[in-house]
């Protein structure tokens, strides 16, 4: 039974190594709450994957504590390990992992130790497949094999779900359509649910909070709007979209000399100011004397517009709706329309 107040599920200094090649998991520390929706989000090698497989069971930890509803089941020793079928998780594999000789609904059933064909009923019902039950995977398309995935990892009722990478293989025209049925069927449920990807829109899209992990090792949790505005490094502030950086001095309290003059910064410590290309605003072509920068390539990509710039001896790019791009290239004035944030990262070789 699950602790009153208790995490969905809580990671306590957890670390998984494996031999000689270091750490996989470094000490990773992780609550997500009931109901809540959790994006782990990083490259590849960066731990999300091998940490959603220590929750559900595949992979012992080596020190550290995951605890379930505040029940602790794995503490690194044998004794305290409870396996994959003892936990209570549902869990949506990348291959969705369906039996190719059953049926949907036996596919869907199998998680129920027993049968329960109502409850099949509603669950396909729910996934927009109550017409396929008597179907075999190998006769549905990838999205309905994830909807047939999803319902099965829910049909046992847990109070945990673990998706990994769920819409990876899914073509990109159907992905944003399968995603938001997916987000409606678990905020009917109300089960907490852990999402693998190394998407960072699809992570904005499907969490409540973000985790950005890189090498084993938690680098920011929060939620995308904080992480995507007030990343801590510039690793954070990548993974979670495209950059504008500039070499900044600090010459007051909330302000800092750069190549396009002075900028306002509301937070962050470091020698490079980050804007998102977004929000910096081109004007061009403009008298020499009022120019900062100079427009070297307008990029159309249908509704918005890329703008290559040169200046102080970098390169920079913003962005802007296709219908506000500038007419022309050449000496420009560039603009910020919101305050930077200082990060503690050098600017890399190229930048302003």
């Amino acid at each position: 039974m699950d602790e009153v107040g208790a995490p969905a599920l809580a990671f306590e200094q957890v670390s998984i190594s494996y031999g000689g090649q270091g750490f996989a998991l470094d000490a990773v520390s992780l609550e997500i709450a009931p109901g809540e929706r959790h994006a782990l989000l990083g490259p590849s090698g960066s731990g999300k994957t091998t940490l959603l497989r220590a929750a559900a069971g595949f992979e012992p930890v080596r020190a550290g504590r995951i605890l379930l509803g505040g029940r602790v089941v794995d503490d690194g020793s044998h004794r305290g390990f409870i396996p994959p079928e003892g936990r209570g998780i549902g869990f949506v594999f990348q291959d969705y992992a369906l039996f190719p000789e059953r049926s949907v609904a036996q596919n869907v059933g199998f998680a129920r130790k027993r049968a329960d064909p109502g409850r099949v009923r509603t669950l396909l019902a729910q996934v927009g497949l109550e017409a396929f039950a008597d179907r075999v995977p190998s006769e549905l398309s990838g999205g309905q094999q994830q909807r047939v995935a999803l319902a099965r990892a829910l049909a046992s009722e847990p109070s945990l779900l673990l998706l990994d990478e769920p819409f990876s293989n899914i073509d990109k025209s159907l992905r944003r359509s399968l995603r938001e049925s997916t987000l409606r069927l678990l905020d009917a449920s109300g089960v907490a649910a852990v999402f693998v990807t190394h998407d960072a829109e699809e992570a904005m899209a499907v969490g409540d909070r973000l985790t950005v992990l890189a090498e084993g090792r938690v680098l920011q949790s929060g939620t995308a709007m904080e992480l995507y505005r007030a990343p801590r490094t510039l690793d954070v502030a990548r993974t979670l979209g495209d950059v504008a950086l500039l070499a900044a001095t600090p010459v007051a309290a909330g302000v800092v000399e750069t190549a396009l003059g002075r900028l306002a910064v509301d937070g962050g410590e470091g020698g490079t100011v980050l804007l998102r290309p977004e929000d910096l605003v081109v004007e061009s072509p403009v008298e020499d004397g009022s120019a900062n920068a100079r427009l070297r390539t307008i990029r159309f990509l249908g509704p918005v517009c890329e703008l290559i710039l040169d200046a102080g001896g970098g390169s920079l790019t913003a962005r802007c709706a296709a219908a506000d791009a500038p007419v022309a290239t050449g000496p420009a004035r560039v603009q910020a329309r919101r305050p930077g944030r200082l990060v503690p990262d050098p600017p890399p070789p190229g930048a302003c």
